[in-house]
């Protein structure tokens, strides 16, 4: 946990940068003082409202095959969120995992597995909505390379994991998986953990119900409307309105682009395809470049900065708690 925690507040520390670099390139410092503070609120709280639900969609998975109440997997999943400022967001994934079975014994095959079916599932809401942003913004909007490469990079991760999290859903498949793992460990013996994984990954999703998946699908979609409402709240926080086409596509353009497999949820890369596609007369005409800059860091502060830190403030409020009543249990044995 210590080399996540060490990773994030890096990361936290770069996202700072990008924020402050941004602020400068884009004047935004006046804009930024006329920023509402309801809004910028409202933006927050339904960022966070759709992280506590995502946490529950794997709650719920977890609850059919343990006893963990749901307010303590609650509180872990939330104090394990700072792990979500890593490339692919998989550190979240993992610090959950790890807290689960260090508090309450909970097997990393277990958790591990709620979580790539969580992952799986709204990975899958975001391709069927890409397809859409794929359609229409290539035909009509001209992109660098640089900045295509980084979307086709993200989209590949975002299609790649939702075919390999969610094709077990058919078991012989898991086992195509399991089996190529096991032919690729003969020239490199780590990948024997994953032939393991996929293995019993597909007894698990085996076990799992239609009407289970069709819940965490529905949760899944409705933690990306949340992500919408606060993404459409930090622009009228910045005083910035623009279509809600536009709206929409910028948010499959930042969703994509923070699944990039090397930078932390996209930092760097999502603010500067979002000042070009600000910039483009056809999806936000009129706007200053202060302006521009000024939405792209309120919503940078209410994606990256605000979860990061009131994780953190969770998780030492919870851990001393979890400790505690892990110190009272041994002292009635």
């Amino acid at each position: 946990m210590d080399d996540y925690l060490r990773k994030a507040i890096i990361s936290l520390i770069v996202a700072a940068a990008v924020i402050s670099i941004t602020t400068t390139l884009t004047n935004a410092q006046d804009e930024l003082q006329k920023i509402n503070p309801l809004f910028f609120a409202i933006s927050a709280l339904l960022f966070i409202l759709s992280m506590v639900v995502w946490i529950f969609s794997w709650a719920y998975l977890i609850k059919k095959n343990s006893k963990v109440s749901y307010k303590n997997l609650l509180k872990i999943g939330y104090s394990s969120i700072y792990g979500a400022l890593t490339p692919v967001q998989l550190g979240a994934e993992a610090l959950r995992s790890i807290q689960l079975k260090h508090y309450f014994k909970v097997p990393y095959q277990e958790s591990v597995s709620a979580s790539m079916v969580v992952k799986g599932l709204k990975f899958l809401v975001l391709l069927l909505a890409s397809f859409f942003v794929m359609a229409f913004l290539f035909s009509q909007v001209p992109m660098d390379a640089p900045v295509l490469i980084a979307f086709v990079s993200g989209f590949a991760v975002v299609a790649l994991a939702s075919f390999i999290f969610l094709l077990p859903l058919k078991k012989s498949f898991g086992l195509t998986i399991a089996a190529f793992f096991n032919s690729v460990s003969k020239i490199i013996r780590q990948f024997s953990v994953l032939e393991s994984f996929f293995k019993n990954y597909s007894s698990y999703l085996e076990r799992t119900t239609i009407s289970a998946l069709a819940v965490t699908f529905l949760l899944a979609v409705l933690s990306f409307v949340l992500e919408f409402l606060a993404l459409n709240f930090a622009f009228q926080a910045a005083n910035v309105v623009i279509s809600l086409k536009a709206l929409a596509v910028l948010m499959i353009l930042i969703s994509i682009l923070e699944r990039t497999p090397i930078l932390p949820r996209g930092v760097g890369i999502v603010e500067l395809v979002a000042f070009n596609f600000l910039s483009l007369p056809a999806f936000a005409a009129g706007l200053s470049t202060g302006q521009i800059g000024a939405a792209i860091i309120a919503f940078d502060l209410v994606r990256l900065v605000i979860p990061t830190i009131t994780s953190l403030i969770a998780l030492f409020v919870f851990s001393r708690s979890f400790d505690s009543g892990i110190h009272k249990r041994k002292s009635l044995m």
